[in-house]
């Protein structure tokens, strides 16, 4: 897809030109310098520690500086009578211990890899910072402080159970509009807010993990240069940005029959509308992501955009994000499950922090070596 769309190219098509430069670096898109597909549209802020404000208040003015402050702000909001807890994970995120999840993140292991100091690729398993969060979270749970359903979470149930109050902080994916939403639906004052990144020691710099800003990838097949520019066209309007009659006709259909008016002016999905069909070729693109809410709109953009310029401050990437590696699609998958069921074995306790040593080991025999030796390749490949 180089040549439709690099440099001057894609000014043929000014809603994909509008994506941010990050996004044609991103996960399925660039490798090796060329562009393979047009990306889904997503912001680099993947995951974000939130919180109930009704709950935390007035505990939470003072919001963690470091992992210390945390644990005690999970003791004084944990309250088990009342059937509320401090936090609340999943066995899919390892109870916050997966690759790019939060406790990693607040002991400043890397986001996935890193390069150490000899251009080495070093994973976040590797690291001291890991094993010394995988102790912390483990001491949290020991503590009483994950609510008790963490260990048997499963799709939506985890986030029911935050928008409903029933422990007080979340570490999710930036899809702040459900749980904002949500939340004000079940209790009209209830709010939800974002705490900043912090270290574990509270002094040095925090770290947070930015996400590859793809939801996904649109690759099309090889055919004359026409097609392609035909292809492209209706992706290009598909990726129309928010606010646009193009994005509105996309997300709402027709004025009327799909959709009517609020009082503030936010667009109201009829009963059976288009809002509420599944089509899937509205997915093959997308814009930029805006972050917007029909409830209580100018409070939840002023608490997104604060946290979000918070989070990205002190964004890192992963620089392993536009490098291939066949070994990743095909081991990778589960070597991963193998150490996130061992990671949530540790961190509640069933297994001892002993076994971590050997999870690494059988990490490294199973597809972390072979991934590692071909990502150093492609590293090599795309810096000649």
């Amino acid at each position: 897809m180089t040549p439709f769309l690099a440099g001057d190219a894609v000014k043929n098509y000014p809603a994909l030109a509008n994506y941010p430069p990050f996004l044609w670096q991103s996960a399925g898109v660039a490798y090796n310098n060329k562009i393979y597909g047009v990306p889904v549209c997503r912001s680099p802020v993947g995951n974000a520690l939130m919180f109930q404000r009704q709950l935390a208040d007035p505990v939470s003015r003072q919001l963690p500086k470091s992992a210390d402050d945390f644990k005690q702000l999970l003791k004084d909001l944990t309250s088990p009578q009342a059937g509320v807890f401090g936090f609340g994970s999943s066995p899919a995120a390892a109870l916050g211990m997966d690759s790019g999840d939060l406790f990693p993140q607040i002991f400043g292991a890397p986001n996935n890899w890193k390069l150490d100091s000899s251009g080495a690729l070093i994973k976040d398993f590797e690291t001291e910072e890991f094993k010394a969060a995988l102790a912390y979270a483990r001491d949290l749970f020991a503590s009483g402080l994950f609510h008790p359903n963490s260990l048997g979470y499963q799709g939506r149930d985890l986030t029911n159970d935050f928008v409903s109050g029933k422990f007080v902080f979340i570490n999710f994916s930036w899809n702040f509009d459900t749980v904002w939403r949500g939340s004000i639906v079940l209790n009209p004052s209830a709010r939800v807010g974002v705490a900043a990144p912090f270290s574990a020691g509270g002094t040095s710099q925090p770290i947070y993990y930015l996400a590859s800003a793809n939801f996904g990838t649109s690759v099309l097949k090889k055919a004359d240069p026409a097609r392609i520019q035909e292809i492209l066209a209706i992706y290009n309007y598909l990726a129309s940005p928010f606010g646009t009659e193009e994005a509105l006709f996309l997300a709402y259909g027709l004025e009327g029959q799909d959709y009517t008016w609020d009082d503030h002016g936010n667009p109201v999905p009829t009963p059976g509308g288009f809002n509420n069909a599944y089509v899937p070729w509205r997915w093959m693109a997308q814009p930029p992501h805006a972050q917007y809410s029909p409830v209580q709109t100018v409070e939840y953009a002023q608490v997104t955009h604060a946290a979000e310029q918070q989070m990205l401050s002190v964004g890192v990437t992963d620089p392993t994000l536009t490098l291939y590696a066949p070994s990743d699609g095909k081991l990778g998958p589960a070597a991963r499950q193998a150490m996130r069921d061992g990671l949530t074995a540790i961190v509640s306790g069933r297994d001892p922090m002993s076994n971590f040593d050997q999870l690494l080991a059988d990490w490294r025999k199973s597809a972390g070596d072979a991934i590692r030796a071909e990502l150093t390749s492609a590293l090599a490949a795309s810096n000649p």
